[in-house]
């Protein structure tokens, strides 16, 4: 029988630990969905870094769910620079 080791779970752990703080934030009203493309509007550039941060993060771990990185920049960019971001991402992931 394999032993139970902490570490193999640790990407799960970390996903439900965001998930939960995710949903605390939404639960009391500090964050909703609307208020995510606001707070990037004056900061553009720092989004696409901070996005293409978690690309890479994505392709050394499971913690980071691919499709969500997709939903949330289309979210908060543009068409066009949504497609150009979430392109040079899939490449570097």
């Amino acid at each position: 029988m394999k032993k139970f080791r902490l570490r193999d779970y640790l990407p799960v752990l970390i996903m439900v630990l965001c998930a939960a703080i995710f949903g605390v934030l939404l639960a009391t009203g500090v964050m909703d969905l609307d208020t995510v493309p606001q707070l990037v509007a004056d900061r553009p550039v720092l989004a696409v870094l901070v996005v293409l941060g978690l690309y890479v993060l994505k392709g050394f771990s499971g913690v980071v769910v691919y499709n969500a990185l997709v939903v949330v920049v289309s979210m908060v960019l543009p068409l066009p620079a949504a497609l150009a971001v979430n392109g040079v991402g899939t490449a570097v992931c």
